[in-house]
């Protein structure tokens, strides 16, 4: 039976002082207009031609536009010429430049690099690449970063204001063979393995050493290795790792993903890890499997499975999609209607229109003569089906090799905006940033400024510095780089809420916790995960940008165990909610 408590309530204001101004946005978040659920674009466009207007219309029982935007248009994008008078970052994408500069911020470069990881001279990554994980390894309250690679894993300590200090010598020693541990690093994901309270670090590994290797934290970020506990067969080529408590026993629970098999490692109590994939029928020997990930796509308060697989064009094979049903996994995808074929890398999960579900982006190789060109974009239908839409909402980027992905309101207008990392080499024009607008997604790469210029694989968010404004981090291979963290420096920001969710062990962090919060006549829904995008992991907060809402009338959060836990509102904006029942 699920139970209602009164959660313990912490208000922590946020670190900037000023309050946010509020830019062009997508048209619904504007001040004295009410809230209609987004729109689509009939017929689908080729692409987004930000020369001109583009009108949506409205989708019928999801509501009507609101009768104008800040822009002036009638639910349109600012043409060129024409900018907002508070230049927001779509309006900078069409309109002209110098005439931006006239508002009060001109917010068109929206990150700036605050840490670059180097990694040894000739040491190159194999095609794969490797992962980032943000989280607090020292329980410091500041968010950390690792960074995998061909020399361990990079570790640099955070100190909350957005600077970083490495870690001496990489945080796993480099090995001169095969039997002593990880060379080239792959995933990297911090979770509570042994239910103690603190971040513990799960890695796979690429030849000449592959395999899986965990290392329990002490707390002060000193790391044990403690791989023996790993009960599980070699996977030929394990790749990217989720985790998540799939069974309802409160410990988390790892599924690993391989080249033709893969492992879902259960947790015996923190004991060990213990292979039970072949038990319950989900080791996909059939699939070349990149990443997975742990979300309720169908809200019935047990974690499902969505599985991203590689050369989904050469073996006919679609993405996995594993519903839950009290512990035991069901492949629905097709019967879902997810029968696409991409060369499936990366995954990322949100709720990008706003209506109450899931929706999956998943990366492919743009250019792909057999799939078709783009990514994939699988759009909740609210009956457990989905429709491929990606060409529609103007996020399949063909000239986009695609990795990681993850969404974010970067902007914090009250939308989920889309990034992904990418190759960066003639045939793919590297990392893509998406704008929610409503309608579809805007591409303002060029625009939003501070964008990796180098092929990069794993992507993370996290807010750094404490100030309301999500930040990235991108595990790259070019040069002797192996990773970024780039600050969002987003000029003209709306309101924000950021909820942390803290359970006594052994899921202190909430992993597979859904967040709701409800702000300006708008509900919004966030998961709580550790392992997804591509090889790689966020700070286990949610974050929700707000718009024009400077007021939360409520919070709800389902814990992974079924309680729902109700934080009554009114609640300012711009903070940081701890959450502890």
């Amino acid at each position: 039976m699920r139970r209602s408590v009164p959660p313990l309530l912490l208000l922590l204001p946020a670190l900037a002082g000023a309050s946010p101004v509020i830019g062009c946005d997508d048209g619904y978040d504007v001040p004295g207009q009410p809230y209609a659920w987004p729109r689509r674009l009939e017929p689908p466009p080729a692409a987004f031609d930000i020369t001109a207007p583009v009108v949506a219309t409205a989708p019928g029982p999801r509501g009507g536009d609101p009768p104008g935007n800040a822009c002036g248009g009638e639910a349109a994008i600012a043409p060129v010429g024409a900018p907002c008078g508070q230049c927001g970052t779509v309006a900078c994408a069409g309109a002209d430049l110098a005439a931006c500069a006239g508002g009060p911020a001109a917010p068109c470069a929206a990150f700036e690099t605050v840490l670059t990881a180097d990694t040894p001279p000739n040491m190159a990554l194999n095609d794969y690449g490797a992962g980032v994980a943000f989280g607090d390894i020292d329980g410091d309250g500041a968010a950390d970063v690792l960074f995998g690679g061909v020399n361990g894993v990079r570790a640099f300590r955070g100190d909350g204001a957005g600077g970083f200090e490495a870690v001496l010598g990489p945080i796993v020693d480099p090995v001169e063979g095969p039997s002593a541990g990880p060379v080239h690093v792959s995933a990297v994901t911090l979770a509570d393995v042994d239910g103690d309270g603190d971040d513990d670090l799960f890695l796979t590994a690429e030849a000449p050493a592959a395999g899986m290797y965990l290392y329990t934290n002490d707390g002060t970020g000193a790391f044990a290795d403690a791989s023996a506990l790993v009960d599980a067969p070699a996977l030929s080529s394990p790749s990217g790792v989720a985790w998540g408590d799939y069974d309802g026993d409160g410990w988390l629970d790892a599924f690993v993903a391989g080249a033709f098999g893969s492992a879902l490692l259960h947790n015996d109590g923190g004991a060990g890890l213990e292979d039970v994939a072949p038990a319950l029928g989900v080791v996909a020997a059939d699939h070349f499997s990149c990443q997975p990930l742990w979300v309720d796509y169908d809200l019935d308060h047990d974690l499902d499975l969505f599985v991203a697989n590689d050369r989904g064009p050469v073996l006919g094979l679609p993405p996995l999609l594993y519903r839950n049903d009290g512990g035991a996994l069901t492949d629905v995808a097709v019967a879902a209607g997810i029968t696409g074929l991409p060369d499936g890398m990366g995954v990322a999960a949100g709720d990008f229109e706003d209506d109450g579900d899931v929706d999956f982006f998943v990366t492919s190789i743009g250019w792909d003569p057999v799939v078709g060109a783009g990514q994939f974009f699988f759009v909740n239908q609210g009956d457990g089906t989905f429709v491929e839409e990606a060409h529609l909402l103007g996020a399949a980027a063909p000239d986009r090799y695609g990795w990681g992905a993850t969404f974010l309101d970067y902007d914090d207008d009250g939308d989920l905006d889309l990034a992904f990392a990418a190759h960066a080499d003639p045939l793919s024009a590297g990392s893509w940033l998406g704008e929610n607008w409503g309608g579809g997604f805007l591409d303002v790469t060029g625009v939003a400024g501070g964008m990796p210029a180098l092929t990069a694989h794993g992507i993370a968010t996290a807010d750094v510095d404490g100030d309301g404004r999500l930040d990235l981090a991108f595990a790259t291979k070019d040069g002797f780089v192996a990773g970024l963290v780039l600050r969002n420096a987003v000029a003209t920001p709306g309101h924000w809420l950021r909820v942390r969710v803290t359970l006594p062990a052994p899921n202190a962090h909430a992993i597979g916790a859904t967040v709701f919060v409800d702000a300006g006549g708008v509900r919004r829904m966030r998961a709580i995960d550790a392992g997804s995008a591509y090889l790689s992991a966020s700070e286990p907060v949610a974050h929700f940008g707000l718009g024009a809402a400077s007021t939360v009338d409520g919070i709800e959060v389902w814990l992974p165990d079924g309680t729902i836990v109700l934080v009554p509102g009114p609640l300012p904006a711009d903070q940081l909610v701890e959450v502890a029942p």
